[in-house]
């Protein structure tokens, strides 16, 4: 397995020098339709029926996260929820209106932490010097950047596991 990734340009707040960092390029986008239909060619259930259990599945998951409930999701991890705060000098000051927001933490299972161990990382095009890599990258791979700005999870950023939030509790 491997991820192919393409540079990305930051400014340097210091001296307004131009830095480049990797940021993986999410190929493909897999939504519940397409998992389903994997499912049922796999096993011997109906394409509509994997998709109402994968809804279910969904459903449940965000009434028990509402919950402050923890949900497991196989061998993949778990999902919990946890709250940022603004901190205060004594406990009789934290109340519910020092919280900030809540949000979704995921915790990779030892199956995700194993596949992760093995990924490689490719470059998805070869960049000559003489190019402005930022110009060529946010011409060719606008619709790329934009998968990459809407996806929960950015590959090249593990911390940002811990940040994925939701703002549907029930």
């Amino acid at each position: 397995m491997n991820i192919k990734f393409i540079p990305s340009a930051i400014n340097d707040p210091k001296d307004s020098s131009k830095w480049f960092y990797a940021r993986g390029l999410i190929t493909s986008n897999n939504d519940f339709e397409s998992i389903a239909k994997e499912i049922a060619q796999e096993h011997s259930i109906s394409e509509g029926d994997a998709l109402a259990t994968l809804v279910h599945f969904e459903n449940i998951a965000l009434k028990k996260l509402g919950k402050g409930e923890a949900v497991e999701i196989g061998r993949l991890g778990k999902l919990y929820a946890s709250l940022s705060a603004s901190r205060v000098q004594t406990p009789q000051e934290v109340t519910a209106s020092t919280i900030k927001k809540a949000k979704i933490n995921f915790r990779p299972g030892k199956s995700v932490r194993e596949m992760l161990s093995k990924i490689t990382f490719k470059p998805y095009k070869t960049y000559p010097n003489s190019f402005d890599l930022a110009q060529t990258v946010k011409s060719e791979f606008k619709i790329a950047e934009t998968l990459i700005e809407d996806s929960p999870i950015e590959f090249f950023d593990e911390s940002q596991l811990s940040d994925l939030q939701t703002d549907n509790f029930e």
